[in-house]
């Protein structure tokens, strides 16, 4: 290949990944919008599942589902489930029946060395996770810090919760 054609080649591509990078802010700011405006509404219907009817397995911890309707359409759905030392709270959000954004936060209880035990009531946010999505894709993730009972969060967690949200969608939609 001649050098100039090599240079053009070089060009295109990294053109190309800056549009690829600009259109995904475009659609990840659009979807923050979007969630900012589901959390600051008031106007929903409200459902609630308990424990085992939503957990396909029971935590110490036990869990609670809450999904937010509106006009018939789930918005947005909060699972909080609590394990021996953590809580985790995942928030679907949903923008006309699909899948936009995951919000993860891990939290773990605080260890009392004197009683040897955890203190749920002392809780520390050790983990956020989240994805955006557009045409059920992920587009962008952001991953930061790690819990005892989970561990780090990946990339790969976006499938995992893709696929779980179908479920709860699909329970609190029964």
């Amino acid at each position: 290949m001649p050098p100039r054609l090599e240079y053009i080649t070089i060009a295109a591509l990294c053109f190309c990944g800056s549009i690829n990078a600009q259109t995904n802010k475009i659609v990840t700011t659009a979807i923050d919008r979007v969630v900012q405006e589901i959390n600051q509404s008031e106007d929903y219907e409200v459902r609630t599942l308990e424990n085992d009817e939503f957990l396909e397995q029971m935590t110490d911890g036990g869990g609670e589902l809450t999904g937010l309707m509106r006009n018939g359409q789930l918005v947005k759905m909060i699972e909080q489930v609590g394990l021996s030392s953590c809580v985790n709270v995942t928030e679907y959000y949903f923008e006309n029946s699909q899948l936009a954004f995951i919000s993860v936060q891990g939290s773990e209880f605080s260890y009392i060395d004197s009683t040897s035990s955890f203190d749920p009531r002392a809780q520390d946010v050790t983990m956020k996770a989240n994805f955006y999505f557009h045409a059920n894709k992920l587009i962008e993730s952001e991953l930061k810090g790690s819990t005892r009972c989970g561990g780090a969060p990946t990339k790969e967690w976006a499938a995992v919760y893709q696929t779980e949200a179908l479920r709860l969608k699909g329970l609190l939609m029964h």
